[in-house]
């Protein structure tokens, strides 16, 4: 369960960047990770905010860290 769960994100994020699904974009805060990190977690919390999203997606350190850091600073 835990794996389709990180894949469904994976997929979703991924698709958005490259423009498959031009309803979900990063940028303009209409992503679900992007949207739950904004509401949960702030710039004190960021650690936790980190793995939340490396358990939901299975990404990287650095790719994790990027992503949140756009989320919760811009």
């Amino acid at each position: 369960m835990q794996r389709q769960k990180q894949k469904k994100w994976v997929e979703l994020i991924k698709n958005a960047q490259i423009g498959i699904y031009p309803e979900i974009h990063i940028s303009n805060g209409k992503d679900e990770l992007a949207d739950y990190i904004k509401a949960n977690y702030d710039r004190d919390s960021m650690v936790r905010a980190i793995k939340y999203c490396r358990e939901q997606t299975g990404w990287g350190l650095k790719e994790t860290k990027e992503y949140v850091e756009k989320c919760i600073l811009n």
